[in-house]
């Protein structure tokens, strides 16, 4: 049966059973039907999207859905035992009766599951193949298929053939897609050769990519659907950032049956990062900083849902730095600054130009922590407002540094936080109440100066080479 319609039939059953045939993607409902569209119609999507997005997560997910196949053992094309003869591989056609030869395996959907990624350097070797130099030095002409090592397309056989940011290939490379996606044939011309492939392909592009890098090809465009898979809103992205942070597994590196032999090896939980409790509004914090970075004017680019899964991986090593069993603050804008560094893009005008690395990186830095500012003053407003409580009660309890029983039972229920929380450890409430002091410093309620010597408070930034230049959203 070709792939598109296992796929075909694998979707519906999901579909008849009442379940998410792409669960693993959360949110993005409107861009999940547009793809069970295009998959249900036999089309191969073009997803449309940011970096960090989770298309090469959506592509593994359609490709878990295929059922196991029989395959013609060892095959590198995956070769269907029940194929004529012209429609094997070199090796399988070489042979009288290769399922007598080489035997038959069962192969699931991963197993037929091939990654082309793009850029300026993507050709025709890592597309299709590339000359086999053992066997023309074995005697093999090199114009004999039995030279040829194919390589993306041919691994995909039967299977996904996932290209990543098909607009940065050439433009002469990509036309090797038409007679695969038009006929469902390799065109071979060195060797004479026309290979079918059964495949399906999901492209993908960035959405700036298409004013910088080589467009692609109408007559390709037209073989392909184009889908738009924007970024989650917050609360998903909150979810995907919490599945997604580092939690190495006992069984990571090795099978169950070898554990009990490298005792040394084991991961105990004395070492868990789950012990270590991350507070809601830390992690509210993360999540609003990173996408403020995508509408934050003084940003040309901002973070990808992978910049806020960092951030908290960071902010956790953070606490394990200090010994410490609950992520503050100060904690979480260190991992911040560290993840975000690398993945946003500040405005020139903002950084300098020709200056001293040490002193552009400070200054990406303070830019960071205004940004972690502005996002903390969000949260304090939604805080106070779910509250309702009288600003002077929390300034006493700030000033007690004791939160009391039933304020912070309130606090801890306006969300869900990560790791192994007691609202009753000492840590914890230090940490409620530097959140809670940073919230009356940021409404004046509290002098900032004061607080900030008991607490970390994130500072604004200011352009000392631009007087008056401050905040900047």
């Amino acid at each position: 049966m070709p792939v598109k319609y296992q796929l075909r039939n694998a979707i519906l059953s999901c579909i008849q059973s009442g379940v998410d045939p792409l669960g693993d993607i959360q949110g993005r409902g409107e861009a999940k039907a547009d793809l069970l569209r295009a998959l249900l119609s036999g089309a191969n999507p073009f997803l449309i999207s940011r970096e960090g997005t989770g298309k090469t997560r959506l592509a593994n997910s359609i490709a878990k859905l295929l059922p196991p196949v029989p395959s013609i053992k060892g095959c590198p094309y995956h070769d269907d035992p029940f194929w004529p003869k012209e429609w094997l591989c070199p090796r399988c056609r070489g042979v009288e009766d290769p399922i007598n030869e080489f035997g038959v395996e069962i192969i699931d959907g991963m197993d037929r599951f091939s990654r082309i990624q793009g850029n300026e350097y993507t050709n025709y070797a890592k597309i299709l193949g590339l000359k086999d130099i053992e066997a023309i030095r074995d005697g093999i002409s090199p114009t004999d298929p039995r030279s040829f090592t194919g390589t993306g397309v041919f691994r995909g056989n039967r299977g996904i053939v996932f290209v990543d940011e098909l607009p940065s290939i050439p433009t002469n490379v990509q036309v090797l897609f038409h007679p695969i996606l038009e006929e469902g044939i390799v065109v071979l011309d060195e060797y004479n050769l026309h290979h079918p492939v059964d495949i399906i392909l999901i492209a993908t592009g960035n959405p700036e990519g298409f004013a910088h890098v080589n467009r692609v090809p109408r007559p390709l465009l037209d073989r392909l659907e184009m889908i738009h898979l924007g970024m989650p809103d917050e609360d998903v992205e909150r979810l995907i950032v919490i599945r997604e942070r580092f939690e190495p597994k006992e069984d990571y590196f090795r099978r169950e049956e070898t554990r009990h032999n490298h005792p040394d090896m084991n991961i105990t939980s004395e070492f868990s990062r789950n012990r270590i409790a991350v507070p809601w509004w830390v992690l509210d914090l993360i999540v609003k900083t990173v996408g403020y970075t995508r509408t934050c004017k003084n940003f040309e680019s901002g973070a990808s849902i992978r910049g806020g899964i960092k951030a908290l991986d960071h902010a956790i090593s953070s606490a394990e730095m200090r010994g410490a069993r609950v992520v503050r603050l100060a904690d979480a804008t260190k991992g911040l600054k560290l993840a975000l560094r690398g993945r946003t893009t500040i405005i020139p005008d903002l950084i300098g130009f020709e200056e001293d690395e040490g002193v552009i990186f400070k200054r990406i830095d303070r830019v960071i922590e205004d940004l972690v500012r502005f996002a903390l003053t969000r949260i304090a407003d939604e805080t106070l407002n779910h509250l309702a409580i009288d600003p002077m009660t929390l300034k006493e309890a700030v000033i007690n540094g004791d939160p009391g029983v039933r304020l912070s039972k309130r606090v801890k229920e306006m969300g869900e936080g990560v790791g192994e929380v007691d609202p009753g450890s000492s840590e914890w409430k230090y940490a409620l109440i530097e959140f809670l002091a940073n919230i009356l410093a940021l409404k004046g309620v509290l002098s900032e100066n004061e607080v900030s010597k008991r607490f970390f408070v994130p500072q604004v930034f200011v352009d000392e080479r631009r007087r008056g230049l401050k905040g900047y959203k």
